[in-house]
């Protein structure tokens, strides 16, 4: 875990510095102008939702076949983007013959309701080249295993710039189109400075490559890979972006803003998640082409308990202190019908950590044919799950179906996985950690409720030492003393050596 655990600390320590400046906009910025917030997420997520449309698994071939053709690597990135162009210009005919009827059918299917997706789809094919090409530059660096610079231009950047144009729209009252605009000038601004590093850095090597040598075996292997990874990838979207669209879609945009709140709150405890999954990837992608099951095995286990451990500390600490965090803004009466959202989103992010990396050890195997079963019953599942569940529980029903959907999908995976390899992410290490969180959670349980002080800062400060105190107390620190994880124990002992309470 040396790479994973220099590259994971170190993007861990990014995310959290973009995670609380995305806990100031949340509270003090985007409630200003819910719509607004609710229009963002909207186009990200119809955008991410056509992605697979447009790269045509493309992503997912590179990912795999990187380290077979690591010696004719400038090729194979070459190869690799003329595919993307040439499909993407493929998605622009189709989109523009297509987007009427679509939009008409959502219409009279009444899955359209508030006219989101007529009125913004016209955007969508600039959303997904921006998305493509950002995203491109970020597989190049993932799969160098850096992942820290790129994470900082991408999410950074971001949580500083969108709250920006919020305050902007709010302010000056701007059109529509106007802050439309605003929203492409994010990846004007985050492309250039992507396409710097990975050049300053040597990743892209297409310059002066020679055409990709490649067997017909391999041709034809690939090609029923890309042709799995395809459909994978848009049954993945129906699964789990699915529920933000349909939010807009169904009732409005300000609904859609305060649910994409909630399940950014939500994503904070997955801060370390993304770290150690992205630098994890290529590496999985290795010793499963070397057929290293057993240190796959060992993979599983530390990331499986690392995550889950980070993921239910933070857990509780916002579930208890939820209302106080809301009630620091004027808006909290309004975003305090989205709590139940989050406690649905987190036990969702919980279930995911603690089965850490099971989706790349099933599509880098002979057997990630399964996964394309699973994500695409999945994908018709979540579609039925968000039409019965929004129009009865609103926004609560979106993230219920997110819930139901995440841990079915991840069920399906565990079973495979243990029932083909003979692995899974499970030890005595979880069983203790899982009895551990349980005696913190009745204790966190029986700590007073409401306001301590008037004040709402003076209170979540007072409160917040005391949650989190009792967090440390009942729950990280039996973890520490029983060394549960070697990992965490590791990082917590360079801490306490660098402030020398440890020699």
């Amino acid at each position: 875990m040396g790479v994973i655990q220099s590259q994971g600390i170190k993007n861990s320590l990014v995310n959290y510095f973009a995670t609380g400046i995305g806990f100031i906009a949340t509270l003090f910025i985007y409630p200003f102008d819910l719509e607004a917030k609710g229009l963002i997420n909207y186009l990200i997520d119809l955008g991410a939702l056509f992605v697979p449309y447009a790269q045509l698994g493309l992503f997912a071939v590179y990912y795999k076949y990187f380290p077979r053709f690591s010696d004719q690597l400038g090729a194979f990135q070459k190869w690799v983007v003329k595919r993307i162009l040439i499909q993407f210009g493929f998605f622009l005919i189709l989109f523009y013959l297509l987007r009427e009827p679509l939009a008409e059918f959502l219409a009279y299917a009444e899955i359209d309701k508030s006219g989101s997706f007529n009125a913004y789809s016209p955007f969508l094919p600039l959303v997904l080249f921006c998305i493509l090409f950002q995203g491109f530059l970020v597989m190049i660096s993932v799969t160098n295993q850096r992942i820290v610079i790129p994470d900082l231009i991408k999410n950074i950047i971001q949580k500083i710039y969108f709250p920006t144009i919020v305050i902007l729209k709010f302010t000056f009252d701007l059109e529509t189109n106007t802050f439309i605009g605003l929203f492409f000038l994010y990846y004007c601004i985050t492309i250039p400075l992507l396409l710097w590093y990975v050049l300053k850095n040597k990743f892209l090597q297409i310059k002066n490559s020679t055409q990709l040598l490649i067997s017909k075996s391999e041709k034809k292997e690939i090609r029923m890979y890309n042709g799995f990874s395809l459909l994978n990838d848009i049954s993945t979207q129906l699964s789990f972006k699915l529920d933000s669209v349909m939010v807009g879609s169904l009732i409005n945009l300000t609904q859609t803003g305060i649910y994409g709140i909630m399940f950014y709150m939500s994503n904070v405890l997955s801060t370390s998640t993304v770290s150690i999954l992205n630098i994890t990837n290529p590496i999985v992608s290795k010793k499963m082409a070397e057929n290293d099951i057993e240190g796959v095995s060992a993979l599983y286990k530390k990331a499986s308990i690392t995550l889950f451990i980070f993921g239910l500390g933070v857990f509780f600490s916002l579930w208890f202190l939820l209302d106080d965090i809301l009630s620091l803004t004027k808006y909290s009466e309004q975003l305090k019908v989205g709590k139940y959202v989050f406690l649905y989103l987190g036990i969702a992010k919980l279930f995911d950590m603690i089965t850490s990396i099971n989706t790349y050890i099933l599509v880098y195997s002979k057997y990630y044919r399964f996964n394309l079963i699973f994500v695409a019953t999945l994908g018709v599942c979540n579609i039925f799950l968000n039409l019965s569940l929004i129009p009865k529980y609103g926004i609560e029903g979106a993230a219920m179906a997110s819930l139901i959907a995440l841990i079915l999908f991840n069920t399906l995976k565990l079973s495979l996985i243990y029932l083909k390899l003979k692995i899974h992410p499970f030890s005595k290490e979880t069983a203790k950690v899982l009895v551990i969180g349980a005696i913190s959670f009745i204790i966190l349980y029986f700590i007073p409720e409401g306001k301590y002080i008037q004040n709402s800062f003076v209170n979540l400060l007072i409160k917040g030492t005391i949650i989190c105190s009792t967090v440390i107390l009942t729950f990280a620190l039996p973890i520490y003393l029983l060394k549960i994880s070697k990992e965490i124990n590791g990082l917590v002992d360079k801490v306490l050596i660098k402030m020398k309470i440890l020699k």
